[in-house]
């Protein structure tokens, strides 16, 4: 609420001023008094003037001062309310963010301990692969054996409708074996004893 305030002038007190008359001879003393008398009187009005018109000036810029400053304050002190009712809320809303930054924090740390997990199971993959690749290099050497010997027999075997033979005198014609001895021998060549059920494997 404005208060208009009234100005006031004051009229500033001079002292009195006392004129003593002097006898001027050979220039017209009365005349002369009179003159400075009145040359005094003009100047202290003026004077006068000037302090009256110093003091309203004064008065007015106090005033349109007072006009300026009183809202600007007004909004400061409005502003400074705001910011104390929003006091709680900034601190609730700090409180949420350290929740959320300790959230994210412990996140962190399961996906790490996932990562050195996953890290454990991938080294064992990787084991694994190679495991794999010296087991598919072993297959691709037997492979090629396979291949080389396909559709043969081995060095000392005969071959006689897809089957191999091995007799036995072509190592030593003084070595004579029984049925049992001839049987481990065979079974020591991956093989066994041939048994006969046609005329033409006889004859061949």
């Amino acid at each position: 609420m404005e208060t208009s305030q009234r100005t006031r002038s004051v009229r500033p007190k001079f002292p009195p001023v006392f004129f003593k008359s002097y006898n001027i001879s050979g220039h017209g003393g009365d005349g002369f008094n009179r003159w400075v008398l009145l040359c005094l009187g003009l100047l202290n009005a003026v004077l006068l003037i000037v302090a009256v018109v110093f003091a309203i000036k004064c008065a007015k810029v106090k005033e349109d001062s007072l006009h300026i400053s009183n809202p600007a304050v007004t909004q400061l002190f409005g502003e400074l309310d705001y910011l104390r009712s929003n006091h709680s809320d900034v601190i609730e809303a700090e409180e949420e963010a350290k929740k959320a930054l300790e959230s994210a924090i412990n996140n962190h740390k399961e996906v790490k301990v996932k990562i050195e997990q996953l890290k454990t199971v991938n080294d064992g993959y990787q084991k694994q692969m190679q495991a794999l690749q010296m087991e598919k290099a072993n297959l691709k050497s037997n492979i090629s054996t396979l291949e080389g010997s396909c559709g043969g027999c081995l060095p000392g075997w005969a071959l006689f409708n897809s089957s191999c033979y091995f007799f036995s005198y072509t190592e030593s014609s003084t070595v004579k074996k029984n049925w049992h001895q001839s049987r481990e021998d065979c079974g020591s060549r991956g093989s066994d004893l041939v048994v006969i059920d046609d005329q033409e494997e006889q004859v061949g």
